[in-house]
């Protein structure tokens, strides 16, 4: 084997290059894959509002019905719309 300057060679770079060329191949795929997964948790998500909207809808009808503003016929209809 051939020693230059104190690396060895492989056909023609020092293994110094080599390792820093891996790295960097393992880098680039890296940041491919971490894009991809944002990407599609991005995506793949439907637009809906977060779930404390709708226990905050209840806790008014609760609150509503509790001061006897609404019937409990219109309090258990008002509940079934939300869900």
């Amino acid at each position: 084997m051939m020693w230059h300057h104190g690396l060895m060679n492989y056909g023609g770079l020092a293994w110094g290059a080599v390792l820093i060329i891996g790295l960097v191949k393992l880098a680039i795929l890296a940041a491919l894959v971490v894009l991809a997964v944002f990407l599609v948790r991005r995506l793949g998500r439907p637009n809906q509002p977060p779930d404390h909207h709708s226990e905050d809808a209840l806790a008014v009808l609760k609150a509503r019905y509790a001061r006897g503003e609404i019937t409990r016929e219109q309090f258990l209809q008002m509940k079934e719309d939300l869900k």
